[in-house]
């Protein structure tokens, strides 16, 4: 944005100039001198905002890496591919972190639940143990045989399977909801993703190209005493206005890539779209 906002600053600087020497030569007027004037000064101000958010930024940054965040920044990532694709949204979600945890509570509860099963049985258990003692006695082998009694079965222990399985069915419940809102949320961005590239797609061969081709026409007919200055400043407002919204637009395509592409873990995911 930053870079945008200064060559159309340095552009109208040029128009100053024109006005001025219009002015001085009889051809133009006081007004539009100061138009001119006026308009260098309204993208002057945008860019102290521009840098502002600049500023804010790198603040954020250095939260997270420290000093490095005063370093130029890299090239700008590839945005137009991310490894998910809407026939196997839920699939590739299935390894999202916080759906694995839930399979893991859910393969918890299955487990505590066979536990409980397995109480309603009675264990019978065997205990076979030989003491040798002393001279004046003989050597003794015993025998123990255990025999759980299943005591209030149907109050205890059918109540305690009961509720275990009761647990497994919502753990169950609880994944299948997640995966399906998280399904939800990825196809969501992964339209409007989609979307922004094809916006982009116009903005680069339309309407960028045919705001820039107004601005010179408006120059041209300006110069040649056809029109007058304030067409030439509408032009540049006009055309400016669509370069930032063009490069707002890949600012947030390129967010909802990030989040496509880092929404589960790296080498699960190897789709291209």
């Amino acid at each position: 944005m930053r870079e945008v906002l200064l060559q159309q600053r340095d552009e109208a600087r040029l128009q100053i100039e024109a006005a001025d020497a219009a002015y001085r030569g009889g051809k133009g007027n006081q007004a539009d001198v100061f138009a001119a004037r006026s308009a260098v000064a309204q993208i002057e101000d945008r860019i102290v905002q521009v840098e502002r958010q600049i500023a804010t930024a790198t603040t954020a940054l250095a939260r997270w890496v420290g000093a490095p965040a005063a370093s130029s920044l890299g090239s700008l990532p590839k945005i137009d591919q991310v490894p998910l694709v809407q026939q196997d949204l839920e699939t590739r979600l299935a390894h999202h972190p916080q759906i694995q945890l839930m399979l893991m509570q859910e393969e918890t509860a299955k487990a505590e639940a066979e536990i409980a099963r397995a109480n309603e049985k009675s264990d019978w258990s065997v205990e076979v143990m030989y003491s040798q003692r002393g001279a004046a006695y003989s050597n003794m082998l015993s025998v123990n045989l255990s025999v759980p009694l299943q005591w209030d079965q149907k109050n205890r222990q059918d109540r305690e399977l009961a509720s275990k399985l009761a647990m497994v069915e919502r753990m169950r419940a609880e994944r299948e909801e997640a995966t399906r809102s998280h399904v939800s949320e990825a196809m969501a961005m992964l339209q409007e993703w989609q979307s922004d590239r094809d916006r982009l797609a116009r903005y680069d061969n339309s309407l960028i190209p045919l705001a820039a081709e107004r601005t010179r026409a408006a120059i041209a007919a300006y110069r040649g005493g056809a029109a007058p200055l304030y067409g030439v400043l509408e032009a540049r407002r006009n055309e400016i206005d669509i370069r930032m919204e063009r490069i707002r637009l890949e600012m947030d395509a390129g967010r909802l890539w990030a989040q496509l592409n880092y929404l589960i873990p790296e080498g699960h995911a190897s789709s291209k779209s």
